[in-house]
């Protein structure tokens, strides 16, 4: 095992199980996000949480819990710290980003639906989510309308003639 905390992925299983949690899979992607985590904070550090060994870089230096908004609600992830030097998950987290790109994509669906950026927070919390500041979705909003502006002013000449119908209602 890697650090005391996390146990046995088949008695995590077996107790989520047992107590027919309404947040099951919340809880298991928790534990198993911080287990990878810590797994691969070992192989920074070159040897396991409490083990001695010649090959060893550094020490842990305790955790810093970051909120992660995810499809299943958000989630406390326990970063590593480290004595020296520094360890960040570039495969799970992007900087100074709590949420996933599929939650990006909800925010980004409902804007273009019209969703007001005071009503999302209602919506995200529906979703298991925390919260969700107006701030938040303005960044999300304004990220959608730059790829937006870049689709609507591509250059169209490379890619041939256009046919097009249009249609006039009166």
């Amino acid at each position: 095992m890697t650090a005391p905390h996390i146990v046995d992925p088949a008695s995590v299983l077996a107790e989520a199980l047992s107590d027919a949690s309404p947040d099951l899979m919340r809880s298991l992607l928790q534990t198993m996000i911080n287990a990878l985590l810590s797994a691969d904070a070992d192989a920074v550090i070159g040897a396991e949480w409490g083990q001695r060994s010649p090959d060893r870089m550094t020490q842990r230096n305790g955790y810093r819990h970051r909120d992660l908004d995810t499809r299943v609600g958000t989630i406390d992830v326990q970063i590593p710290k480290l004595r020296q030097g520094t360890y960040f998950p570039d495969w799970l987290l992007e900087r100074r980003k709590r949420a996933e790109t599929a939650m990006i994509t909800v925010v980004a669906d409902c804007y273009l639906a019209g969703v007001s950026t005071r009503r999302m927070d209602k919506l995200v919390k529906t979703l298991g989510i925390h919260s969700l500041s107006k701030s938040q979705v303005s960044r999300i909003a304004a990220e959608l309308d730059e790829h937006v502006e870049q689709f609507r002013h591509r250059p169209l000449d490379d890619a041939g003639p256009f046919t097009f119908v249009a249609a006039d209602a009166l």
